[in-house]
């Protein structure tokens, strides 16, 4: 089994190396949140494609897999079947891995609002 601890780590290593140094302060707009999960559901992700990306989408990246960083830092009890992380390290997402955020989107909805997110 893999624990919440190494799937907490493998995400938090793959987002210090897409967005240390940045300090996003600006509100994002969550209307295109569609787009990234659908994009995030083609297959594994890379620390390039991530820098390819628009702003907005590099935002809203940066909030979910920083939700889920302190989602599995609080559920540590969590398991996850072998071969969840196949395919996945400090440079690249693998699809078992996003499909399983893709399934789940929000762990802290209400987070949203406290960082200015919008809808339009």
């Amino acid at each position: 089994m893999t624990t919440a601890s190494e799937v907490q780590e493998i995400i938090y290593d793959f987002t210090q190396r897409c967005f240390i140094g940045e300090d996003i302060k600006e509100k994002f707009n969550l209307s295109k949140q569609n787009l990234l999960f659908k994009f995030l559901e083609t297959g594994d992700l890379t620390v390039e494609q991530v820098h390819l990306m628009s702003e907005n989408h590099q935002k809203i990246l940066r909030e979910l897999l920083s939700q889920y960083i302190l989602f599995l830092q609080m559920n540590q009890h969590l398991e996850f079947p072998d071969g969840f992380l196949q395919n996945s390290g400090k440079m690249k997402l693998g699809s078992g891995l996003l499909e399983y955020i893709c399934h789940y989107k929000w762990p802290f909805p209400q987070l949203l609002e406290q960082h200015g997110a919008i809808n339009a």
